[in-house]
């Protein structure tokens, strides 16, 4: 392999499960502190390490790629691989090929990276299509930074990718826009006092989400949810469930001054006590928030937890254009995270 740069791009058969996989792998120098995943209908790429420093940049393509006869071959175990190497950006490119077991490749490929280079962080995980099984090849070691699947509405995520999705996997933020097929609606199991692993859900498609029964996660956002599903949610977490709900961010389509009627229906409210200064504080807290600057018409009531007199903020407050205002509605339990970022707790 010496001078390899200088040459043509070669072509490798071995299993990257190999010890000489990993001999050749270390031949190769990245900083690895950061993996991207991004999974598309025709292939699916692993980035490790960022630049300008040196990067592997690994391609799982679903169908065969023509081989290029003027490359050195190796046959090692069945799995193709061909290694190019680019100075600008510093990067080793490989691409893998397991003849139609793309998916398994790919699973292996991250055990592989966790346990010989002790990689725990991936920075992104982006899904564009959703492959048969390519969901639970994730690796559960990680922490996600991001794991973002369905930029469109997605099809074929099923009842037990979802529970890998929620209840195996570690995320700082979950978006998912997709339908589970089987339809069914998706039971939160809570392991015994183990707090949730995902700290953000955001969810765009939600014929899968049982609104009296959300997700133990402390930050859940919902696109375009029924005014009878945010009435739910409320009842719910005044009954004592949905509690470990402590922040809501819900669109709720177009304004209508029956909206507050129909979601309050039922629902027992005073008007809130936080100052406009606290609320603001609170409206600017999130990242995915709106602009503050763009909310208008803002209206602020409390509801009250029945078992432990526990209070919550209900925001209203309309966004866009005038000609078309959308309806947004925000909740603020009133945790102690909560009361610490509108500063009526200060440590």
């Amino acid at each position: 392999m010496r001078g390899f740069e200088d040459k043509a791009p070669i072509r490798l058969h071995l299993s990257v499960l190999s010890k000489r996989a990993n001999c050749i792998l270390g031949l190769y120098k990245a900083i690895l502190s950061s993996i991207l995943i991004t999974v598309k209908a025709h292939h699916i790429t692993v980035r490790v390490g960022k630049l300008p420093c040196g990067t592997w940049y690994f391609e799982i393509p679903f169908y065969s790629s023509s081989q290029d006869n003027n490359n050195v071959v190796w046959n090692l175990e069945g799995s193709t691989i061909q290694v190019k190497r680019s100075h600008y950006p510093p990067q080793t490119h490989f691409v893998l090929s397991a003849d139609g077991n793309a998916v398994a490749l790919f699973g292996k490929l991250l055990r592989h990276l966790t346990s010989s280079h002790s990689i725990q962080n991936c920075f992104e995980c982006k899904f564009y299509a959703i492959p048969d099984g390519v969901i639970s090849q994730l690796e559960s070691n990680y922490i996600y930074d991001k794991i973002d699947i369905g930029n469109d509405r997605l099809e074929g995520v099923t009842p037990e990718d979802l529970r890998f999705l929620l209840e195996h996997l570690r995320a700082k933020v979950l978006r998912l826009n997709v339908e589970c097929l089987p339809i069914s609606i998706y039971k939160y199991e809570k392991h015994g006092d183990k707090d949730s692993l995902i700290q953000k859900l955001i969810i765009g498609s939600y014929s899968w989400v049982n609104f009296a029964e959300l997700p133990s996660i402390r930050v859940i956002s919902i696109w375009r949810e029924g005014l009878h599903q945010m009435n739910t949610i409320l009842k719910s977490w005044i009954a004592g469930k949905n509690r470990q709900m402590e922040i809501g961010d819900f669109e709720l389509g177009k304004y209508s001054e029956r909206n507050r009627e129909i979601i309050f229906t039922g629902v027992e409210s005073d008007t809130t006590s936080l100052t406009t200064a606290e609320r603001n504080a609170f409206l600017s807290s999130e990242s995915h928030f709106p602009n503050i600057k763009a909310l208008r018409d803002i209206v602020a009531l409390d509801i009250t937890r029945e078992e432990d007199w526990l209070r919550a903020t209900v925001i209203e407050a309309t966004t866009g254009p005038s000609s078309q205002p959308t309806q947004k509605m925000f909740v603020m339990v009133w945790s102690d995270a909560n009361l610490r970022t509108i500063g009526r707790i200060v440590d």
